[in-house]
């Protein structure tokens, strides 16, 4: 089976794996296209980078990450499937 390799760790995954990581982005990437609704609470602070993820109850949640935390978020959790650029300039966390 074809093996690609994704990140700086050298890390090769089966490319049955990757056609799944490509699912997932497309699903982020769709959440931003049909609106669905982000509870924004970035707006108490709008310093730093704006992220959106989701809750336990699959509700996206907006805040803003100090650039420290944004950088030390990038370190722990490197792979680009991890972070995907939304139309409003935010950053989905997958």
């Amino acid at each position: 089976m074809d093996k690609l390799t994704i990140n700086d760790f050298n890390v090769s995954l089966p490319s049955s794996q990757n056609v799944t990581n490509r699912k997932e982005i497309l699903e982020l990437k769709k959440e931003d296209q049909d609106k669905i609704p982000v509870q924004d609470l970035s707006s108490l602070n709008s310093d730093g980078v704006k992220v959106v993820f989701e809750n336990k109850q699959g509700e996206l949640i907006a805040l803003n990450l100090s650039d420290e935390n944004y950088s030390s978020l990038q370190k722990n959790f490197g792979s680009y499937t991890n972070y995907v650029a939304r139309n409003d300039g935010s950053i989905r966390l997958n």
